[in-house]
């Protein structure tokens, strides 16, 4: 709107013929309006934001319960060593779930699928005296994102191990070293009840959807039961 028609509005809207000032205090009031507007915009923006956190937040530790059982499903009908890739999205799901508020989705873009990444960027936002204890298995799980394709596997050869329990021995399968691979039930499971417990997330919201099946392959052999 040009300054001519601006002032013509003026005086049709106040019905008087002393423009220049009533012009001053027209485009006063628009500043005014517009600053307004940008901050409510910026509001809703926001609120905007915060909303799809928590959406997100509910559909990471979704993803990450229906991974967890299908992970423990493979490590107990000893599929390894893509029972350690589907645990290791477990565990990323949960890391993400309780860290999207804080971080974002985009910050939680940015660190990807690194477990060691998101497992340090969750002791800076929620310190816990406990955490160290998790240090080994979260690094342990990691090392599965490196075969997640064969290529590794195909130029270096692996050797997986699995034990359900903690303090159970596995020998080595050959006389040649090959990375190795160790994956053990009893760290995922009280891992994941640490996460549920650091998140404020309630495990019954997302068990109780699961079918009978599905809550005995996360029931079975497991110390550490979410129910």
């Amino acid at each position: 709107m040009g300054s001519k028609s601006l002032k013509e509005e003026c005086f049709r809207l106040f019905g008087k013929k002393s423009g220049g000032v009533l012009y001053g205090q027209h485009t006063r009031l628009l500043h005014i309006m517009r600053t307004h507007l940008i901050y409510v915009v910026w509001q809703v923006l926001l609120m905007t934001k915060a909303d799809a956190n928590d959406r997100a937040r509910v559909e990471f530790f979704r993803l990450g319960t229906s991974y967890l059982v299908v992970g423990r499903f493979a490590a107990l009908t000893a599929l390894l060593p893509i029972a350690g890739n589907l645990l290791h999205h477990a565990i990323e799901m949960y890391l993400k779930g309780a860290l999207v508020r804080m971080v974002g989705l985009d910050g939680l873009r940015d660190i990807g699928h690194n477990l060691n990444g998101l497992w340090e960027e969750f002791k800076t936002q929620i310190p816990s005296a406990e955490a160290g204890s998790f240090d080994g298995p979260i690094a342990e799980l990691h090392r599965f994102e490196l075969i997640r394709y064969p290529d590794r596997i195909v130029r270096e050869g692996m050797e997986a191990s699995f034990t359900v329990f903690r303090g159970q021995r596995v020998e080595s399968s050959g006389s040649i070293p090959l990375p190795a691979y160790k994956l053990v039930l009893e760290d995922i499971d009280a891992l994941t009840k640490f996460l549920f417990d650091k998140a404020g997330v309630n495990p019954q919201f997302h068990l109780q959807r699961l079918k009978k099946e599905s809550k005995e392959f996360l029931a079975r052999h497991n110390r550490h039961s979410l129910e």
